[in-house]
């Protein structure tokens, strides 16, 4: 998980009023599951390589894109879920998943 994950997950549930005690303990249970946060400066290697290879404008998906890469690097069995479509299409990899909304 990359550590900007928090700040994305934290404003969502502060924007929906969730308790500060409730967003702390979720975020304690994340770290006592041993969820390793990958600092964005860990990945920029990953990023910039990811970048390049599916040509991408922009670097924010190129980090999450280069986490998934170094994991599977190591073996790691990663799905990529996006709700970006023209990035699905784009990087054409079977790990990268479409999220749909709609039921």
């Amino acid at each position: 998980m990359l550590t900007c994950t928090v700040y994305e997950v934290s404003n969502v549930l502060y924007r929906k009023r969730v308790f500060d005690e409730d967003i702390t303990t979720l975020f304690d249970t994340v770290e006592k599951l041993g969820i390793h946060l990958y600092d964005a400066r860990e990945l920029l290697t990953p990023a910039l390589n990811a970048a390049r290879f599916y040509d991408l404008q922009a670097m924010y998906d190129a980090f999450y894109l280069g986490l998934a890469n170094l994991l599977r690097s190591h073996y790691v069995q990663v799905e990529f879920w996006t709700l970006d479509k023209k990035l699905k299409n784009k990087v054409n990899e079977d790990w990268v998943k479409l999220l749909s909304l709609e039921g």
